[in-house]
């Protein structure tokens, strides 16, 4: 179970990765972009790929209101990740 959960966590983080992209590529040539909202729920569901997102492809990486809310959302996914995968391991 423990592996199924890391494995699900790695594909949600690797989705999410892909919707910064998929934003900063619509960034670049002024299209309708995807909402912070459902970048936030993104994040919370694969968190490695929201950091590396803003880290990598630097996406929002200057707007300090959505890191404000990146970084709330990243501890509470962390957390929440952390739990189930502990809670596998017992």
């Amino acid at each position: 179970m423990t592996n199924q959960l890391i494995a699900l966590l790695l594909m949600l983080s690797i989705l999410t990765l892909m919707l910064y992209m998929i934003d900063k590529w619509l960034a670049k040539r002024r299209k309708r972009r995807i909402s912070e909202m459902h970048l936030l729920i993104a994040s919370f569901l694969g968190p490695l790929g929201a950091i590396f997102g803003v880290i990598t492809v630097r996406h929002k990486s200057k707007k300090p209101s959505y890191l404000l809310k990146l970084g709330l959302v990243l501890t509470i996914s962390i957390v929440a990740w952390s739990w189930l995968i502990y809670q596998t391991l017992s």
